[in-house]
């Protein structure tokens, strides 16, 4: 059987026959939530069923910033850059 370089062949490819899925992070905090009451996740998340005032909002989002997930921020000059110089060099079905 003759040798298959690496190289040749997209690193995902034996995952993707195995149908291996990847693996998800859960914080833990969302974990005990799950466990907690109603009124026992009011405390800990310090709110209320009618939510915050605007006041209480506008003190949180100077605190904490605000409620964005990383994957929905726009990629920044660097990354951009970077992944520019990773696949310089690079070609397509390999033309």
């Amino acid at each position: 059987m003759p040798k298959v370089h690496s190289t040749i062949l997209p690193k995902n490819l034996f995952a993707a026959i195995r149908h291996d899925r990847p693996h998800l992070q859960v914080s833990p905090i969302v974990i005990e939530s799950a466990a907690m009451d109603l009124a026992d996740l009011y405390r800990r998340f310090a709110t209320r069923p009618e939510g915050l005032t605007t006041q209480e909002a506008l003190g949180r989002l100077a605190e904490h910033g605000p409620n964005v997930l990383a994957k929905d921020q726009p990629a920044g000059i660097g990354r951009l850059e970077s992944r520019r110089r990773r696949t310089r060099g690079r070609s397509t079905f390999g033309t």
